[in-house]
């Protein structure tokens, strides 16, 4: 009887990481670069833009309209559920690109569904924008 009960346990803990893991890669990902980032983002109906940068950095120039989400902050990851709809696509950049790569796998844990991500953060933008 031991041998079935702990048979159950073990498939059910099975089957429950299995789902979590699928559920991990549910998010359509989309990494970008400065100029697909900026017309994908104009051209997206209901379009969510988040920078995670310091309340500093964001002072010191943002996209805008885009929505501050401190990734040091304390409350990060409820701040993402409370400002986000999970079913819009977000539209995610930091200064370099580190903060907004962690950050997608942290929204495609909570089961936001599409996520673009600026590959070189805000200084590739700034640098695009010089360019042009």
């Amino acid at each position: 009887m031991k041998k079935l009960l702990l048979l159950f346990l073990f498939v059910n803990l099975f089957a429950c990481q299995k789902e979590k893991i699928a559920n991990h890669y549910v998010s359509e990902l989309y990494d970008l670069s400065a100029d697909a980032f900026m017309a994908k983002y104009k051209a997206t109906k209901d379009a969510q833009l988040v920078d995670v940068r310091t309340q500093l950095e964001y002072a010191d120039g943002h996209i805008q309209y885009a929505i501050l989400i401190d990734y040091n902050g304390i409350n990060f990851k409820k701040e993402l559920i409370q400002k986000l709809n999970k079913s819009k696509p977000v539209f995610l950049y930091c200064r370099s690109g580190n903060r907004s790569k962690k950050t997608v796998e942290i929204m495609q844990e909570l089961g936001f569904k599409e996520i673009n991500n600026l590959n070189g953060g805000y200084n590739e933008l700034i640098q695009f924008t010089e360019e042009c």
